[in-house]
């Protein structure tokens, strides 16, 4: 493998930590006023909106350029957690905006990753590539709908992607995301899944695939949310 080379990022006068709690809190504020509405799907799809916003207006402000490309798909073989809200979201987009085809495609790909994982433990999920189940033709099916996990994953070297991936599990990498777009991200997802919590509804970090099985295949799920209730059964819960 070529040797890797972290690339220098433009220096930041910013508090990290400080961009953190403010865009948390204010992501806190927000989301608990829509949780309150009684809609957890329309509420996260509403985040995800605002999080691109953030994501967009931080990058410019940072200056740095990513490596992410269409096509780039090392990231995509990554261990992926999600929030029931998430893969509701999930789910309806595979329902309403794939074709049959490559909705079929994602399914039989789900079910053949999820027998793969329920036979691993936890350890050597993290230490094993797998391709994600929505990647089609090299490209994320689910785009618009992807988990804050995907959405806040972003690298300014795509070697350092490779190295992860050609590594998994090794934790002594440089890291290649942008301070300011991480620090501003994360604290929007932490923020989110605060309200989450604080409104009584599941925040209980699930597997990806085995969780969109489950909401998939189970009409309850969104019920059991909006109940406070333990949102999905039959996932894998991975904290």
């Amino acid at each position: 493998m070529a040797s890797i080379q972290r690339r220098s990022l433009p220096r930041m006068s910013h508090d990290i930590a400080a961009e953190y709690r403010r865009t948390g809190l204010a992501e806190h504020a927000t989301a608990m006023g829509e949780l309150a509405q009684g809609d957890p799907l329309r509420a996260v799809t509403a985040s995800y909106r605002r999080h691109e916003r953030i994501f967009d207006a931080a990058l410019a402000e940072s200056g740095a350029k990513l490596d992410c490309r269409a096509g780039c798909a090392w990231c995509c073989h990554y261990k992926v957690d999600v929030r029931a809200d998430e893969a509701l979201a999930i789910v309806e987009h595979v329902r309403t905006r794939l074709d049959a085809a490559t909705r079929e495609r994602v399914i039989d790909a789900a079910r053949r990753n999820a027998a793969t994982i329920r036979a691993l433990t936890p350890a050597q999920h993290m230490t094993t590539n797998l391709a994600c189940c929505f990647l089609v033709e090299g490209a994320c099916s689910i785009y618009p709908a992807r988990p804050f996990a995907c959405r806040n994953h972003h690298s300014t070297d795509v070697e350092m992607c490779r190295a992860e991936y050609e590594s998994p599990g090794r934790t002594d990498l440089p890291d290649s995301s942008v301070p300011l777009l991480k620090a501003r991200c994360g604290g929007h997802r932490e923020g989110r899944q605060s309200a989450v919590l604080h409104s009584g509804l599941d925040v209980r970090a699930y597997d990806l695939t085995t969780a969109f099985l489950d909401v998939l295949d189970n009409a309850s799920a969104s019920r059991r949310l909006r109940q406070g209730k333990r949102a999905l059964i039959e996932a894998i819960v991975v904290d």
